[in-house]
C-alpha cells in the first residue's frame, strides 16, 4: 500500500514540475494530501509492527515489565511494581523452606 502510494507521488512530483507556473496549483495540493496520507501509513504500520512485537512478549497477559518480561504488573501506591512475594516459614531457629511466588501463580519452594 505504502508503495503505491509512494509512486503515485513521483507521478504528482512530474505533474507538479509540468505545472509549476500555475497559480494554485492542483498537483500541489494532491501532492501534499498524498504525502499526508503515506506519513499516516507509515506510522500505522510502525506501531502494528510495534504491537506485535509486545504482544509477542506478553503473550495471553495484559501487561509486561519492560526490565524484567517474566515479572507481572499490579497496582500499588500509585505506581506500578514487579509483583515478587518472598514467604519464609522458620522451625525452630533455622530456616525451614522458603517460597517464592511470581504473579501469583504457584510457588517454587527451595530446601
Amino acid at each position: 500500500m505504502i508503495s503505491k502510494v509512494e509512486d503515485h507521488l513521483v507521478i504528482l512530483e512530474q505533474k507538479v514540475t509540468e505545472t509549476e507556473k500555475v497559480s494554485p496549483n492542483p498537483a500541489k495540493q494532491k501532492r501534499r494530501t498524498f504525502r499526508a496520507k503515506k506519513r499516516k501509513l507509515v506510522e500505522r504500520r510502525d506501531k502494528m509492527r510495534e504491537h506485535q512485537d509486545q504482544q509477542s512478549i506478553y503473550g495471553q497477559r495484559n501487561s509486561y515489565s519492560k526490565t524484567n518480561h517474566d515479572a507481572t504488573l499490579y497496582a500499588g501506591q500509585g505506581r506500578s511494581d514487579a509483583k515478587w512475594s518472598i514467604e519464609t516459614s522458620v522451625q525452630s531457629s533455622d530456616c525451614h523452606k522458603r517460597a517464592v511466588h511470581h504473579g501469583g501463580s504457584g510457588a517454587k519452594i527451595f530446601r
